[in-house]
């Protein structure tokens, strides 16, 4: 990354854009994995009275 000392302002914008975009499509993938895996190993919602025939 070049030194922010020396970027101006809308380069300082841009790079923070761009961290904040970065994290959002990370977010996108990772939350629903982790979710998944807590209802998953939680038993969260699932029903217990049922059987498949």
């Amino acid at each position: 990354m070049s030194n922010q000392q020396n970027d101006t302002p809308a380069e300082q914008r841009q790079v923070k854009r761009n961290r904040t975009m970065g994290l959002l499509v990370l977010g996108a993938v990772f939350v629903p994995m982790l979710a998944a895996y807590l209802l998953f190993k939680t038993e969260f919602a699932i029903p217990k009275g049922t059987v498949n025939k």
